[in-house]
């Protein structure tokens, strides 16, 4: 219930996020425009920003227009026309006729994974939203973290983004960023015995013991769950066995007996002293046979 809720919040911040008025495009490397000066058709030229930045205008040189919008290179062309005397009133049109978007790289375990396209003012939610969320077993949310194209990092809290409402965390994306989010593989539960999938798995905050027996498909016909127990190591080194009545939880709704869990606790489900009547008819026919053996043999006459 509450990775449904926190889903739906993602959902609704990047619905909220698309319904924004238009941003304004601010130039960057590889896009391209057609500079026009009015009145001065041999003016025209196509123009591609550089890797630097800039772009190198007729009769005005290179300008560094990284970050500029259209209008801003404009006037720019338009201010140095006039400085330089060429003409008193000129009119420049920039048309965009390539641009590329800012992009955002979503890596770790979320559930679409990949490079994205993001608009301005995106922030670390859009980021998630467009990665698919979270993948809610295996995501360590606490140890999520922005990586800016320098090298730069930022942690980031989800849960405390997520759950909390901590908007502090909530960065500004800028191009070429990267949100990772990593895999828990420190934080595990393990649970064994007369279960159908023994074996370890993710631990979540506030992670219960009906938690890791719904991870471990419950119970075997053989499990005896008045009898399951939680061994745990604590801090200070001593080992301590917890005895848990599922048949009270179960039956009685004793919330008493879904303990809380903690990263390294083992959940075991013992096997129950009830004779396994397969067993006993196994043995049974095997006796059966072995007692009989004989007068079969004598009954067969060749």
């Amino acid at each position: 219930m509450r990775t449904t809720l926190v889903l739906m919040m993602i959902g609704l911040w990047a619905s909220a996020s698309m319904a924004q008025p238009g941003e304004i495009y601010r130039l960057r490397p590889d896009d391209q425009m057609i500079v026009s000066l009015y009145g001065e058709p041999t003016f025209d030229q196509r123009l591609t920003v550089a890797e630097d930045g800039t772009i190198n205008v007729l009769l005005v040189g290179a300008i560094n227009v990284q970050g500029m919008t259209a209008d801003e290179v404009r006037r720019e062309i338009e201010r140095r026309l006039k400085e330089m005397k060429l003409y008193t009133d000129p009119k420049v049109v920039i048309n965009l006729q390539t641009f590329r978007r800012p992009r955002v790289f979503v890596l770790g375990m979320v559930n679409r994974p990949g490079a994205f396209d993001f608009r301005y003012g995106d922030k670390v939610m859009d980021a998630l939203s467009l990665g698919g969320s979270y993948i809610a077993d295996r995501a360590d949310l606490e140890k999520a973290r922005l990586v800016r194209r320098d090298g730069s990092e930022f942690p980031v809290d989800l849960v405390k983004l997520l759950e909390e409402g901590d908007l502090g965390l909530n960065y500004e994306l800028e191009d070429q960023d990267a949100l990772v989010v990593p895999e828990q593989v420190d934080n595990r539960v393990f649970v064994g015995g007369q279960v159908l999938r023994p074996g370890q798995y993710p631990y979540r905050r506030r992670m219960t013991l009906l938690d890791a027996l719904t991870h471990a498909g419950w119970n075997t016909e053989r499990g005896r769950l008045s009898s399951v127990f939680v061994a745990r190591n604590n801090e200070d080194g001593t080992a301590e066995k917890i005895p848990v009545d599922v048949i009270k939880l179960l039956n009685k709704a004793d919330m008493d007996q879904n303990i809380a869990l903690q990263p390294g606790d083992v959940v075991y489900v013992p096997e129950t002293k009830t004779p396994d009547v397969r067993k006993v008819y196994d043995v049974v026919s095997l006796y059966w046979l072995a007692r009989n053996a004989g007068i079969l043999r004598s009954l067969w006459k060749p």
